[in-house]
């Protein structure tokens, strides 16, 4: 819906025709268009079945959209990168849950040495990184946040300054898994700004899941709480990315 003009005017006129299509039926970037989730939501009460339409989306509609619940009708799917496992990095002989319920994994050799597993944290599960180098991962994972503090952020209609959520990306990199100390996020943005402001700036992030607060049910969050005043970057790559700082910028 992002590229797709004609889908997005169709959307407004006769919003109909996007449904004629022989499901599943798949609403990329659907957040550019947030009256889709009133419209898909008619659609299930109209027909029958399971896993007709899938909304897809890189971020969180705008705050001021006036969207339905979906509760009873929607199913919502959190989606993270690709663990060591699914990449094939991993055999799986070890099982983070077995040894959780007290298996022993003792004498199961893995094949990953310790400067590949590094490697790969750094690369992180991103589907486009699968084959890229560490040089290359680390190029690419800027260039994401980046356009993230540059183009997303603006995008939604927030008026903030790319360079202040650059800085405030790298601050939360570093205070990952750690309790949040809004103080602290407020003098690393380099801003006098006060607690309320920096709490919201704080949520940018998780609108684009890049940080999850910890909770099962993080994506049912209102946008400007804060439950669980512990962030957790969604993949290590994007951590040491936050951490490293996106790149060198004049201005404030």
């Amino acid at each position: 819906m992002d590229v797709a003009r004609a889908a997005r005017a169709t959307a407004q006129i006769q919003p109909e025709q996007l449904f004629m299509e022989t499901p599943p039926i798949v609403f990329d970037e659907w957040q550019e268009v947030p009256e889709l989730w009133n419209l898909v939501r008619r659609a299930v009460n109209d027909h029958e079945g399971k896993g007709l339409y899938i909304l897809t989306g890189s971020a969180r509609p705008r705050d001021n959209a006036r969207m339905h619940s979906g509760a009873d009708r929607i199913g919502r799917l959190r989606m993270r990168p690709m663990s060591l496992f699914e990449t094939r990095h991993s055999s799986g002989q070890i099982s983070l849950k077995r040894f959780l319920i007290g298996e022993d994994p003792s004498g199961r050799a893995e094949r990953l040495a310790i400067h590949n597993l590094l490697e790969r944290i750094v690369i992180g599960g991103w589907p486009d990184l699968l084959d890229a180098t560490e040089r290359a991962a680390r190029t690419w994972l800027r260039d994401y946040l980046r356009n993230v503090a540059e183009v997303d952020v603006p995008g939604m209609g927030l008026r903030r300054n790319p360079a202040n959520i650059e800085r405030l990306l790298t601050s939360l990199g570093r205070s990952a898994a750690t309790p949040l100390n809004l103080t602290a996020l407020a003098r690393d943005v380099g801003r006098a700004t006060g607690s309320g402001r920096i709490r919201n700036a704080v949520q940018l992030p998780r609108r684009f899941g890049q940080t999850d607060a910890g909770r099962s049910d993080s994506s049912l969050a209102a946008a400007h709480e804060i439950s669980n005043p512990t962030p957790h970057n969604t993949g290590q790559s994007l951590r040491g990315s936050f951490a490293r700082g996106i790149g060198t910028r004049s201005g404030s």
